[in-house]
């Protein structure tokens, strides 16, 4: 399945971001989920903060391979895979939305989000 160069090329690109993110969990995830819920959290709730931010890490460490595998095999499979992976994101940010934990920039990014993942899902269907 032939998949054009741009769009190998930002699949890479994102796979770098979700390795940048499970490098340094925290500095670009969802961090201020937490934040959002206890004003100024300390002690315990500290803790649990950066315990929620390195499990989260790995969820993108898994997301990025899925997605880097996408563009590097360009098969069909795989890139189902990937829509899948986007379609959980989406997903997260709707129950995070619904929680009332996330603003208007995360509703951009699942804009965006369903924007791509569709047009992945048109090239490896049509």
């Amino acid at each position: 399945m032939p998949l054009p160069n741009w769009m190998v090329y930002t699949l890479y690109g994102n796979a770098m971001l979700d390795l940048t993110i499970f490098i340094s969990p925290g500095s670009l995830a969802v961090s201020d989920l937490i934040d959002a819920k206890f004003k100024s959290p300390e002690g315990e709730l500290k803790e649990m903060k950066e315990h929620f931010c390195a499990v989260g890490g790995f969820s993108f460490l898994l997301h990025g391979a899925v997605r880097f595998c996408a563009g590097y095999f360009k098969s069909k499979e795989m890139v189902c895979l990937a829509i899948f992976s986007y379609f959980l994101e989406v997903a997260q940010i709707g129950h995070f939305w619904g929680k009332g934990t996330a603003n208007k920039a995360t509703a951009a990014v699942a804009a965006l989000v369903i924007a791509w993942s569709s047009s992945l899902a048109y090239v490896c269907f049509a």
